[in-house]
């Protein structure tokens, strides 16, 4: 419950009031080197956050976002303060866990709701294989490769 109390305080307190069953995507992330410029450009303060591993050790990273309780198609930027890489290694040790049946070889498409003019200026200079589609802004859709093609996580329609 620890976790969930911390969430619920914190910029992603709207998102525990979401309808996981008809809308599992939440948010999407790009990872940088530079918080401190990407907060500079975007005109917001990075904010620390951490969370504690089963060894005991905390994992710490400072993001930007958007904190707003609209529904947006902007990601957050995160850092990750791990000088060891030791977040990447358990997320690959988790996967390797989970032993799934086709392997992941990398996004091939993140499909986007809303305006694009305004996400692409968020995004600043990246280069990302977005697809916008006209209505909403939010996540709508994402796609990846696996040995025999794209494998698309999209919400069911009602």
């Amino acid at each position: 419950m620890a976790d969930r109390e911390v969430v619920a305080t914190g910029p992603s307190a709207g998102l525990l009031a979401r309808d996981l069953t008809a809308d599992p995507l939440l948010a999407w992330a790009l990872r940088t080197d530079d918080i401190d410029a990407v907060g500079r450009r975007l005109n917001i303060a990075p904010m620390p956050g951490s969370v504690q591993s089963p060894d005991g050790s905390h994992a710490r990273w400072r993001v930007v976002a958007d904190v707003s309780d609209e529904v947006t198609s902007r990601p957050f930027f995160i850092q990750y303060e791990d000088p060891k890489g030791q977040r990447p290694l358990e997320w690959r040790e988790r996967y390797a866990a989970a032993r799934h049946d086709v392997a992941i070889l990398g996004f091939s498409w993140i499909e986007l709701g809303g305006d694009e003019a305004a996400t692409r200026e968020w995004l600043g200079d990246v280069s990302l294989p977005l697809r916008f589609a006209p209505g909403d802004p939010g996540l709508r859709a994402v796609a990846v490769a696996g040995p025999d093609g794209d494998i698309v996580v999209r919400p069911r329609l009602s």
